[in-house]
Protein backbone atom coordinates (compact mmCIF):
# COMPACT_ATOMS: atom_id res chain seq x y z
CA UNK A 1 0.00 0.00 0.00
CA UNK A 2 1.02 3.75 -0.27
CA UNK A 3 0.15 6.88 1.79
CA UNK A 4 1.26 10.20 0.21
CA UNK A 5 0.05 13.12 1.86
CA UNK A 6 1.10 15.09 -1.72
CA UNK A 7 -1.91 17.56 -1.43
CA UNK A 8 -4.36 17.19 1.35
CA UNK A 9 -7.56 19.13 0.57
CA UNK A 10 -10.57 19.05 2.12
CA UNK A 11 -11.85 17.24 -0.86
CA UNK A 12 -10.59 13.70 0.11
CA UNK A 13 -11.10 12.12 -3.15
CA UNK A 14 -7.40 13.42 -3.90
CA UNK A 15 -6.33 11.81 -0.34
CA UNK A 16 -7.89 8.77 -1.36
CA UNK A 17 -6.54 8.44 -4.58
CA UNK A 18 -3.42 7.88 -3.53
CA UNK A 19 -3.44 6.03 0.09
CA UNK A 20 -3.51 2.31 0.02
CA UNK A 21 -1.85 0.69 -3.78
CA UNK A 22 0.23 -2.60 -3.63
CA UNK A 23 3.74 -2.54 -4.36
CA UNK A 24 3.92 -1.81 -8.21
CA UNK A 25 4.60 -4.94 -10.22
CA UNK A 26 8.09 -5.73 -11.55
CA UNK A 27 6.42 -7.60 -13.97
CA UNK A 28 2.45 -7.21 -15.35
CA UNK A 29 1.28 -10.47 -15.01
CA UNK A 30 3.54 -11.99 -12.48
CA UNK A 31 2.25 -11.80 -9.07
CA UNK A 32 -1.13 -12.25 -6.99
CA UNK A 33 -3.90 -10.01 -7.21
CA UNK A 34 -5.82 -8.42 -4.91
CA UNK A 35 -8.73 -6.15 -4.43
CA UNK A 36 -8.28 -4.24 -1.50
CA UNK A 37 -11.69 -2.12 -0.19
CA UNK A 38 -10.42 1.17 1.66
CA UNK A 39 -12.12 3.82 4.04
CA UNK A 40 -11.12 6.87 4.93
CA UNK A 41 -11.91 9.51 7.48
CA UNK A 42 -10.28 12.91 7.65
CA UNK A 43 -11.30 16.45 8.41
CA UNK A 44 -14.52 15.86 9.77
CA UNK A 45 -15.42 13.61 6.65
CA UNK A 46 -15.69 10.29 5.80
CA UNK A 47 -15.34 7.94 2.36
CA UNK A 48 -16.58 4.48 2.49
CA UNK A 49 -15.48 1.34 0.76
CA UNK A 50 -13.33 2.03 -2.38
CA UNK A 51 -12.34 -0.76 -4.30
CA UNK A 52 -8.80 -0.97 -6.29
CA UNK A 53 -7.83 -4.04 -8.32
CA UNK A 54 -3.62 -4.48 -7.42
CA UNK A 55 -0.82 -6.58 -8.11
CA UNK A 56 1.74 -7.54 -5.55
CA UNK A 57 4.73 -9.36 -6.53
CA UNK A 58 7.93 -10.78 -4.78
CA UNK A 59 8.73 -12.42 -1.99
CA UNK A 60 5.87 -10.94 0.18
CA UNK A 61 3.22 -11.23 -2.67
CA UNK A 62 0.89 -13.66 -0.58
CA UNK A 63 1.21 -11.09 2.91
CA UNK A 64 1.56 -8.18 1.17
CA UNK A 65 3.85 -5.16 3.01
CA UNK A 66 3.45 -1.65 2.76
CA UNK A 67 6.27 -0.58 0.55
CA UNK A 68 8.59 2.55 0.34
CA UNK A 69 7.06 5.51 -1.26
CA UNK A 70 10.12 7.57 -2.80
CA UNK A 71 7.21 9.43 -4.98
CA UNK A 72 5.36 10.84 -2.26
CA UNK A 73 8.60 10.58 0.36
CA UNK A 74 6.38 8.28 2.55
CA UNK A 75 8.69 5.26 4.56
CA UNK A 76 7.74 2.53 6.46
CA UNK A 77 9.47 0.90 9.47
CA UNK A 78 8.47 -2.56 10.81
CA UNK A 79 8.01 -1.59 14.84
CA UNK A 80 6.96 -5.66 15.77
CA UNK A 81 5.72 -8.68 14.51
CA UNK A 82 3.34 -10.92 16.74
CA UNK A 83 1.94 -13.86 14.76
CA UNK A 84 0.28 -12.77 11.64
CA UNK A 85 0.07 -9.57 12.86
CA UNK A 86 2.71 -6.91 11.74
CA UNK A 87 2.97 -3.25 13.18
CA UNK A 88 4.81 -0.27 11.40
CA UNK A 89 5.53 3.13 11.83
CA UNK A 90 4.96 5.54 8.43
CA UNK A 91 6.83 9.53 8.13
CA UNK A 92 6.18 11.12 4.77
CA UNK A 93 7.97 14.60 4.03
CA UNK A 94 7.04 16.88 1.23
CA UNK A 95 4.75 20.04 1.18
CA UNK A 96 2.15 18.04 4.23
CA UNK A 97 4.49 16.36 6.23
CA UNK A 98 2.52 13.35 7.85
CA UNK A 99 3.51 10.05 10.26
CA UNK A 100 1.64 7.94 12.23
CA UNK A 101 1.22 3.94 12.97
CA UNK A 102 -0.53 1.46 11.53
CA UNK A 103 -0.97 -2.56 11.67
CA UNK A 104 -1.68 -5.59 9.13
CA UNK A 105 -2.96 -8.94 9.98
CA UNK A 106 -2.61 -11.29 7.41
CA UNK A 107 -4.74 -14.79 7.14
CA UNK A 108 -4.41 -17.32 4.25
CA UNK A 109 -6.13 -15.60 1.22
CA UNK A 110 -6.99 -12.23 3.23
CA UNK A 111 -5.83 -9.63 4.91
CA UNK A 112 -6.96 -6.00 7.39
CA UNK A 113 -5.04 -2.97 7.73
CA UNK A 114 -5.43 0.14 9.65
CA UNK A 115 -3.37 3.19 10.17
CA UNK A 116 -3.96 6.56 11.98
CA UNK A 117 -2.05 9.10 10.76
CA UNK A 118 -1.08 13.06 12.10
CA UNK A 119 -1.33 15.24 9.23
CA UNK A 120 -0.61 18.91 10.67
CA UNK A 121 -2.69 21.63 9.43
CA UNK A 122 -5.01 18.75 8.06
CA UNK A 123 -5.82 17.23 11.43
CA UNK A 124 -6.47 13.41 12.28
CA UNK A 125 -6.11 11.02 9.50
CA UNK A 126 -7.65 7.43 9.81
CA UNK A 127 -7.43 4.67 7.21
CA UNK A 128 -9.23 0.84 7.32
CA UNK A 129 -8.76 -1.39 4.42
CA UNK A 130 -9.34 -4.76 3.63
CA UNK A 131 -7.23 -6.80 1.16
CA UNK A 132 -8.74 -10.22 -0.74
CA UNK A 133 -6.70 -12.56 -3.17
CA UNK A 134 -8.07 -12.86 -6.06
CA UNK A 135 -5.63 -14.67 -8.18
CA UNK A 136 -3.01 -14.02 -10.60
CA UNK A 137 -1.99 -10.48 -11.81
CA UNK A 138 -3.49 -10.00 -15.35
CA UNK A 139 -1.78 -6.41 -16.50
CA UNK A 140 -5.18 -4.55 -16.03
CA UNK A 141 -4.80 -3.88 -12.20
CA UNK A 142 -4.67 -0.31 -11.06
CA UNK A 143 -0.67 -0.29 -10.06
CA UNK A 144 -0.03 -1.67 -13.67
CA UNK A 145 3.07 0.27 -14.30
CA UNK A 146 1.87 1.73 -17.67
CA UNK A 147 -1.14 2.51 -15.92
CA UNK A 148 0.72 4.44 -12.83
CA UNK A 149 3.01 6.28 -14.96
CA UNK A 150 -0.14 7.59 -16.46
CA UNK A 151 -1.69 8.77 -13.48
CA UNK A 152 1.05 10.52 -12.28
CA UNK A 153 1.32 12.14 -15.61
CA UNK A 154 -2.01 13.54 -15.37
CA UNK A 155 -1.71 14.21 -11.38
CA UNK A 156 1.53 16.48 -12.50
CA UNK A 157 -1.01 18.15 -15.21
CA UNK A 158 -3.62 18.21 -12.72
CA UNK A 159 -1.08 20.03 -10.24
CA UNK A 160 0.18 22.52 -12.93
CA UNK A 161 -2.93 23.72 -13.36
CA UNK A 162 -4.23 24.17 -10.10
CA UNK A 163 -0.93 26.18 -8.88
CA UNK A 164 -1.45 28.38 -12.11
CA UNK A 165 -5.27 28.87 -10.93
CA UNK A 166 -4.41 29.36 -7.65
CA UNK A 167 -1.84 31.67 -8.77
CA UNK A 168 -4.27 33.74 -10.52
CA UNK A 169 -6.64 34.29 -8.28
CA UNK A 170 -3.88 34.97 -5.43
CA UNK A 171 -2.94 38.03 -7.57
CA UNK A 172 -6.28 39.20 -8.42
CA UNK A 173 -7.07 39.35 -4.79
CA UNK A 174 -4.19 41.53 -4.18
CA UNK A 175 -4.75 43.72 -7.27
CA UNK A 176 -8.67 43.91 -5.12
CA UNK A 177 -7.33 44.66 -1.89
CA UNK A 178 -10.99 43.80 -0.50
CA UNK A 179 -9.99 41.11 2.43
CA UNK A 180 -7.09 39.87 4.18
CA UNK A 181 -8.32 36.00 4.61
CA UNK A 182 -6.59 34.46 1.10
CA UNK A 183 -2.84 36.06 2.71
CA UNK A 184 -3.17 35.14 6.46
CA UNK A 185 -4.15 31.80 8.72
CA UNK A 186 -7.76 33.00 9.84
CA UNK A 187 -8.87 29.45 10.88
CA UNK A 188 -5.64 28.69 12.56
CA UNK A 189 -5.08 25.67 10.14
CA UNK A 190 -1.39 26.11 9.82
CA UNK A 191 -1.18 27.02 5.70
CA UNK A 192 -2.33 30.18 3.71
CA UNK A 193 -3.72 30.18 0.73
CA UNK A 194 -1.38 32.92 -0.70
CA UNK A 195 1.50 32.67 1.36
CA UNK A 196 3.54 34.53 -1.17
CA UNK A 197 5.18 37.78 0.55
CA UNK A 198 5.23 40.29 -2.64
CA UNK A 199 1.39 39.68 -2.75
CA UNK A 200 0.67 39.92 0.44
CA UNK A 201 2.69 43.45 0.42
CA UNK A 202 0.96 44.29 -2.88
CA UNK A 203 -2.58 43.49 -1.15
CA UNK A 204 -1.52 45.74 1.85
CA UNK A 205 -0.30 48.63 -0.15
CA UNK A 206 -3.76 48.10 -2.25
CA UNK A 207 -5.63 48.24 1.12
CA UNK A 208 -4.22 51.52 2.31
CA UNK A 209 -6.38 53.10 -0.29
CA UNK A 210 -9.86 54.69 -0.43
CA UNK A 211 -12.27 52.28 -1.96
CA UNK A 212 -10.63 49.23 -0.03
CA UNK A 213 -10.13 51.20 3.45
CA UNK A 214 -13.45 52.60 3.38
CA UNK A 215 -15.19 49.57 2.17
CA UNK A 216 -14.05 47.25 4.64
CA UNK A 217 -14.28 50.01 7.47
CA UNK A 218 -18.22 50.36 6.85
CA UNK A 219 -18.35 46.23 6.60
CA UNK A 220 -17.09 46.11 9.85
CA UNK A 221 -19.31 48.66 10.91
CA UNK A 222 -22.28 47.28 10.32
CA UNK A 223 -21.33 43.81 11.67
CA UNK A 224 -20.63 45.20 14.53
CA UNK A 225 -23.96 47.43 14.47
CA UNK A 226 -25.67 44.14 14.07
CA UNK A 227 -24.86 42.96 17.13
CA UNK A 228 -22.57 40.14 16.10
CA UNK A 229 -19.47 38.58 17.56
CA UNK A 230 -16.62 36.38 17.73
CA UNK A 231 -17.42 35.56 13.85
CA UNK A 232 -14.60 34.66 12.21
CA UNK A 233 -13.91 36.48 9.18
CA UNK A 234 -16.26 39.27 9.86
CA UNK A 235 -14.02 42.24 11.15
CA UNK A 236 -11.97 42.21 7.61
CA UNK A 237 -10.92 45.96 8.73
CA UNK A 238 -8.97 44.97 11.63
CA UNK A 239 -7.62 42.15 10.37
CA UNK A 240 -6.15 43.92 7.76
CA UNK A 241 -4.53 46.30 10.36
CA UNK A 242 -3.58 43.67 11.81
CA UNK A 243 -2.10 42.06 9.23
CA UNK A 244 -0.31 45.28 7.32
CA UNK A 245 0.89 46.35 10.90
CA UNK A 246 -0.28 49.73 10.32
CA UNK A 247 -3.36 51.27 12.28
CA UNK A 248 -6.62 53.21 11.16
CA UNK A 249 -5.45 56.53 12.63
CA UNK A 250 -2.29 57.00 10.59
CA UNK A 251 -3.71 55.09 6.93
CA UNK A 252 -6.91 57.76 7.44
CA UNK A 253 -5.03 60.51 8.06
CA UNK A 254 -2.42 59.89 5.24
CA UNK A 255 -5.73 59.55 3.24
CA UNK A 256 -7.65 62.66 4.09
CA UNK A 257 -4.25 64.70 3.43
CA UNK A 258 -4.63 63.81 -0.15
CA UNK A 259 -8.23 62.62 -1.05
CA UNK A 260 -9.00 66.57 -2.41
CA UNK A 261 -6.08 66.35 -4.83
CA UNK A 262 -7.01 62.88 -6.18
CA UNK A 263 -10.66 63.64 -6.11
CA UNK A 264 -12.20 61.57 -3.48
CA UNK A 265 -14.91 63.25 -2.64
CA UNK A 266 -16.76 60.60 -1.16
CA UNK A 267 -14.26 59.61 1.33
CA UNK A 268 -13.60 63.07 2.67
CA UNK A 269 -17.40 63.79 3.58
CA UNK A 270 -17.52 59.99 5.12
CA UNK A 271 -13.97 59.86 6.99
CA UNK A 272 -12.42 63.43 6.88
CA UNK A 273 -14.20 65.97 8.68
CA UNK A 274 -11.78 68.62 9.51
CA UNK A 275 -10.47 68.55 5.95
CA UNK A 276 -14.34 68.37 4.41
CA UNK A 277 -15.30 71.51 6.95
CA UNK A 278 -12.30 73.57 5.14
CA UNK A 279 -13.43 72.70 1.73
CA UNK A 280 -16.98 73.49 2.06
CA UNK A 281 -15.91 77.26 3.61
CA UNK A 282 -13.83 77.75 0.38
CA UNK A 283 -15.69 75.94 -2.18
CA UNK A 284 -19.52 76.36 -1.27
CA UNK A 285 -20.66 79.23 1.19
CA UNK A 286 -22.19 81.70 -0.27
CA UNK A 287 -22.82 79.93 -3.60
CA UNK A 288 -25.57 78.24 -6.09
CA UNK A 289 -25.61 74.87 -6.67
CA UNK A 290 -25.00 75.32 -10.43
CA UNK A 291 -21.82 78.61 -9.15
CA UNK A 292 -20.04 75.74 -7.46
CA UNK A 293 -17.36 74.17 -9.36
CA UNK A 294 -18.47 70.67 -10.51
CA UNK A 295 -15.50 69.05 -8.59
CA UNK A 296 -16.94 70.30 -5.41
CA UNK A 297 -21.33 69.58 -6.26
CA UNK A 298 -21.38 66.59 -5.14
CA UNK A 299 -19.33 67.23 -1.54
CA UNK A 300 -21.50 70.57 -0.84
CA UNK A 301 -25.02 68.63 -1.95
CA UNK A 302 -23.82 66.22 1.18
CA UNK A 303 -22.48 68.05 3.47
CA UNK A 304 -25.23 71.29 3.53
CA UNK A 305 -27.65 68.08 3.51
CA UNK A 306 -26.39 66.61 6.73
CA UNK A 307 -25.47 69.67 8.22
CA UNK A 308 -28.98 70.64 7.82
CA UNK A 309 -30.53 67.61 8.92
CA UNK A 310 -28.55 68.24 12.28
CA UNK A 311 -25.92 65.25 11.45
CA UNK A 312 -22.31 66.79 10.55
CA UNK A 313 -20.30 64.61 9.15
CA UNK A 314 -18.16 62.92 11.89
CA UNK A 315 -18.39 65.08 14.25
CA UNK A 316 -17.18 64.11 17.79
CA UNK A 317 -19.43 63.87 20.35
CA UNK A 318 -20.57 66.25 23.07
CA UNK A 319 -18.64 66.18 26.33
CA UNK A 320 -20.64 67.08 29.67
CA UNK A 321 -20.47 70.29 30.96
CA UNK A 322 -19.19 71.83 27.47
CA UNK A 323 -20.79 73.36 24.75
CA UNK A 324 -22.02 70.36 21.86
CA UNK A 325 -19.57 70.52 19.22
CA UNK A 326 -22.01 69.43 16.99
CA UNK A 327 -24.35 72.18 17.35
CA UNK A 328 -21.57 74.87 16.61
CA UNK A 329 -20.32 72.87 14.18
CA UNK A 330 -23.97 72.89 12.46
CA UNK A 331 -24.19 76.81 13.19
CA UNK A 332 -21.23 77.72 11.21
CA UNK A 333 -21.67 75.57 8.66
CA UNK A 334 -25.44 77.41 7.99
CA UNK A 335 -24.15 80.22 8.31
CA UNK A 336 -21.28 79.11 5.77
CA UNK A 337 -23.77 77.62 3.53
CA UNK A 338 -26.37 80.55 3.43
CA UNK A 339 -26.94 80.50 -0.36
CA UNK A 340 -26.19 76.95 -1.62
CA UNK A 341 -29.49 75.11 -3.17
CA UNK A 342 -31.55 78.30 -2.58
CA UNK A 343 -30.79 78.83 1.46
Amino acid sequence: MNLCPRRLTPALATLLACLPILALAADATSGTRWEVTTSINAMGMSIPGQVTQACSTGAHQDQPLPPESKQNNCSYSLLSQTGNTAKYAIKCGGDHPMDGTGEMTYASDHYTGKFNMNSGAQGQVAMTFEGKKMGACTGTEANNPAKMNAIKQQAAAGQAQYSQAMAQSCKLQAEDGARPYPFMDALNTGTVQCPDPALKQQYCSRFQTYKPFLNQKDSEAQVRASGVTGTVMATPFSDSLKLCAVTADTVQTKLCSSAEKDGEMEFLVKDCPVQTQAIAARECAGRSYTSVSAKYRGLCSNYATANANGSPTNSPPATPGTPDPSSSLKDKAKSALKGLFGR
